[in-house]
């Protein structure tokens, strides 16, 4: 058995083969995953830590096979069905003026309870990710560096309700309001002008929505 395949196996007995949920939930791109399985590329050092004290996996059986009558239990397989794992994703999305474009780096992993979605948000969030605001556009509502909830799914526009746009200048995050064939664009402080957004503008899109907000205490 090779290291692809011993990996595969991890990632079968961990996530029922689900790539995408084994990278979120050892902070890594889905590429990255998918790149190991295939023997495309190799764990680096720090990735195989990272499995060894999330999974108690025996890293010297991953790596050569030997002793394989020593590898050490895995996580079952739905430990992880009750909790969900948001992406911190290496970019910011301004409050303000465009802040540049998604990094497929993960700077860390958000851990949300799947029920407390349900109950309190009304998302599954299967494929939510998470962000940093950058300006102070969207005072009082959304402060520099606070940390927001994006639910890709949510892309139809939802009148008042706070939005990532994917703009020419990069990531902003947005009031918007629909206004006849317009949608008004809208920063909370009254400081910063709106502006009317086409909708057959190509250029500017909607990533999804804002659904929650982590904001450090002062």
């Amino acid at each position: 058995m090779s290291l692809s395949q011993r990996f595969n196996h991890i990632v079968d007995t961990v996530c029922d083969g689900n790539k995408a949920q084994f990278a979120r939930l050892t902070g890594k791109s889905p590429s990255h995953v998918y790149k190991i399985c295939r023997g495309q590329a190799r764990p680096s050092m720090r990735y195989l830590e990272t499995i060894y004290e999330q999974l108690n996996v025996d890293i010297t059986w991953l790596l050569t096979g030997d002793q394989a009558d020593r590898i050490q239990k895995l996580a079952p397989k739905d430990s992880t069905n009750d909790l969900v794992y948001a992406p911190v994703l290496d970019v910011q999305a301004s409050a303000g003026f465009g802040a540049s474009g998604f990094s497929e780096e993960l700077e860390q992993q958000f851990v949300l309870d799947r029920q407390w979605l349900s109950q309190t948000l009304r998302i599954s969030g299967d494929r939510l990710f998470c962000i940093h605001v950058s300006g102070d556009s969207m005072l009082p509502t959304l402060e520099d560096g606070d940390m927001i909830l994006v639910d890709p799914a949510q892309q139809q526009l939802q009148s008042n309700s706070i939005y990532v746009l994917s703009h020419a200048d990069g990531l902003m995050t947005k009031r918007l309001q629909r206004q006849g064939e317009t949608i008004q664009v809208i920063s909370d402080n009254d400081s910063f002008s709106d502006w009317t957004l086409d909708p057959n503008d190509e250029q500017t899109q909607v990533v999804g929505k804002v659904v929650w907000c982590s904001r450090r205490m002062r």
